[in-house]
């Protein structure tokens, strides 16, 4: 049975809905951001942010169709019993952006705690669901530092279960469970009292790649192990467009919809 994380408010522990776009037949999932927090085989953090939870902020752009979440304080990620800090999820840098293009960006930044072999961190977006796009093209991009922490020991930043990469970026399915787009971010070190970045790009250069069949769903989840007492941060973001034919029956279908609305 999977832990809870413990804030100053409480634990956020929600059921899964749909939150539809008052504009289009595109929506998400109310659970905007799933956190597990684990040392070893022990995964005592776990927790879910939804819409009305006043630890994070939600809005919608109506012009641009793009919603928007930002957590508004630090979270102290805690074990059952409050003795153990697995680690810190931070405000105003851990937020997603949902766009009805589609696109999904998700941002973190954790601290990890001070057990000896750091804590592995997964986080992840909501599941963005849009109409049905046919011989799709999709991009992906993620960009992450990392810092050594209090200890002065050096830190690293590493991919979880053989993984390619640390950012995961998926259609069709809820992370880790839909068909996978790519895999992003490899293995980052630090030295002591030092910070290191590093970005990447699929399929790289600002292009698209294709995406074979029907798409109707993605989402993205990164997941890694940090060392102890370092901090990870990072940006993202994994886009899917509609052939040429399919932009022109996708604004079609949109200005169908707002026109019954």
């Amino acid at each position: 049975m999977k832990g809870k994380l413990l804030g100053s408010l409480g634990v956020a522990l929600c059921a899964v809905a749909l939150l539809v776009s008052p504009v289009a037949s595109a929506g998400i999932s109310t659970e905007l951001l799933t956190v597990e927090a684990c040392i070893g085989d022990s995964c005592y953090g776990y927790c879910v942010f939804t819409p009305d939870d006043p630890r994070g902020q939600l809005t919608f752009d109506p012009e641009t169709e793009v919603w928007s979440w930002t957590l508004l304080v630090d979270v102290p990620i805690l074990s059952l019993d409050g003795q153990i800090l697995l680690g810190t999820l931070q405000a105003n840098a851990t937020a997603l952006q949902f766009a009805q293009d589609p696109s999904v960006n998700l941002n973190f930044a954790v601290e990890a705690g001070p057990a000896a072999g750091g804590t592995s961190f997964t986080i992840k977006s909501a599941l963005l669901s849009f109409p049905t796009l046919f011989n799709a093209e999709g991009r992906a991009s993620a960009a992450f530092t990392l810092t050594d922490g209090v200890d002065d020991d050096g830190a690293t930043l590493a991919p979880m279960n053989g993984d390619p990469g640390s950012y995961l970026a998926q259609y069709n399915g809820f992370v880790p469970s839909g068909a996978t787009f790519t895999y992003l971010m490899p293995q980052m070190v630090a030295d002591p009292m030092d910070t290191v970045s590093l970005s990447q790009e699929y399929p790289g250069g600002g292009l698209f790649t294709p995406i074979a069949g029907a798409v109707s769903d993605m989402s993205t989840q990164v997941h890694f192990l940090l060392s102890p007492n370092d901090l990870a941060s990072g940006t993202s973001v994994f886009e899917i467009i509609p052939e040429p034919a399919g932009l022109l029956l996708l604004a079609v279908g949109l200005l169908a919809a707002r026109r019954r609305a």
